[in-house]
């Protein structure tokens, strides 16, 4: 294993991003068996794919598979043996950056590292990023839990549209180094649990359910990757964020059924269903009944209470009005 340019052995280089992309592969795509002198980050943004690299636990020449997932990614060290395999049956779209560890003397466009002085041996050392150094075999495999997708396709996106200005590059040296800070957040965030995630999202859906609420609202409160907090919400609470939402709906649904005499059509809208057609079939889904029939089946076991059963009085009890 080739790491003499390796984050490892770094001291006072630079990231100079060499290549960068955001594209579809398809279903049966199949890369050969590689290294190169570059740091890499490969994230699954859609779909699946395999990613196969040298495990230096197994022994010489062994090579370990990794199942990649939407919303998560992985960080490669220079020089690691590794290739892409994309088996999953379905297209997946994927973001790719190398960077190459180069000396300031070589990559030092427009001057920015003069005034913008990056010391990247100690921002990797200070921030969650260390765990790249410090893993065997040089790579991890990481859960999107903070913003890594956004800035990473704003940061190629910036790479693609580079202007030749001293502002451009400062610009360029900035969306660098924030997408490195969310990488840097994840590597934490994986050794802190993914309960209080969902306990975010749950309130955050308890406050709003009512509203046209959306996963990347849900999202957004809770600080971390839709694709990850679907897949711990669904592991944690055994429904999908948007089941949870139509159920609450439903019950305030009933509840203003029962206790109100406002339009059904009027209940869906305040409940936050679309329409009332939306409303029908969710509260259909859920409760066996359309929200009509739920309403006269209520009212038929409403009980009185101003209304006294004569065949409970005393006899010689005289009731007078």
């Amino acid at each position: 294993m080739n790491n003499s340019l390796s984050l490892k052995n770094l001291k006072f280089q630079v990231f100079n991003p060499i290549s960068y992309y955001m594209r579809p592969f398809s279903k049966d795509f199949l890369m050969s068996r590689h290294y190169h002198p570059y740091i890499e980050i490969m994230y699954c943004r859609s779909g699946r794919f395999t990613f196969e690299a040298l495990d230096v636990n197994q022994g010489k020449g062994a090579f370990t598979k990794h199942a990649v997932s939407a919303g998560e990614f992985i960080v490669i060290d220079a020089g690691v043996p590794h290739r892409l395999i994309v088996d999953g049956g379905e297209e997946n779209v994927m973001y790719n950056i190398e960077f190459e560890i180069a000396d300031r003397s070589e990559y030092n466009p427009r001057g920015v590292f003069d005034a913008l002085c990056v010391n990247y041996r100690e921002f990797i050392d200070r921030s969650g990023l260390s765990a790249v150094c410090s893993a065997k075999n040089g790579y991890v495999i990481l859960t999107d839990v903070a913003d890594v997708e956004h800035r990473m396709r704003s940061y190629i996106n910036a790479l693609t549209e580079r202007t030749d200005t001293f502002e451009g590059e400062a610009e360029l040296l900035t969306r660098q180094l924030v997408f490195l800070s969310e990488i840097g957040k994840c590597c934490v965030s994986g050794r802190e649990g993914a309960v209080p995630y969902v306990k975010k999202a749950r309130e955050y859906i308890n406050k709003n359910f009512t509203s046209d609420l959306c996963i990347d609202d849900v999202a957004a409160y809770a600080g971390v990757n839709k694709f990850y907090l679907q897949r711990i919400y669904r592991k944690y609470t055994g429904s999908t964020i948007m089941k949870s939402v139509m159920a609450l709906r439903v019950e305030r649904a009933k509840q203003l059924l029962r206790d109100t005499n406002l339009p059904a059509g009027k209940i869906g809208m305040r409940t936050g269903f679309r329409n009332g057609q939306q409303f029908v079939y969710e509260f259909k889904a859920l409760s066996g009944i359309t929200p009509t029939d739920y309403r006269k089946k209520m009212q038929a076991q409403t009980v009185d209470r101003n209304v006294h059963d004569l065949n409970f009085l005393g006899e010689g009890v005289t009731v007078s009005d």
